[in-house]
């Protein structure tokens, strides 16, 4: 994704269930050339849709700068039961490329 300032986003939803107490691994690996420190988002997203319609989040954040692969990682226990999830990549800083790669979910 190149920054151009606005908001550049990759959205893909998984058709996967789960009850309250579930652990939801998320990883992600993201290099980067020329970002700048400046405003503006640079993540990966992971977000639970339980049942309900409520929803649980989890956000991994990258370092600006030029870098290889760094690796980030969270695990999220899931407060309800879930129906399915989404994974939202953005990058929306004024200028730089970014390159997301190996973005897993793993349930536990």
């Amino acid at each position: 994704m190149t920054g151009d300032g606005e908001s550049n986003q990759a959205l893909q939803t998984i058709l996967v269930s789960g009850d309250a107490g579930d652990g939801v691994t998320f990883r992600a690996l993201s290099s980067a050339d020329a970002v700048p420190e400046s405003s503006g988002k640079y993540l990966v997203e992971l977000t639970l849709i339980h049942r309900d319609g409520s929803k649980q989040r989890t956000t991994l954040r990258f370092s600006p700068g030029t870098h290889g692969p760094e690796e980030v990682s969270k695990t999220l226990v899931a407060t309800e039961a879930f129906s399915h999830l989404k994974v939202r990549t953005e990058y929306g800083r004024a200028s730089g490329i970014v390159r997301f790669d190996e973005v897993s979910v793993v349930l536990d």
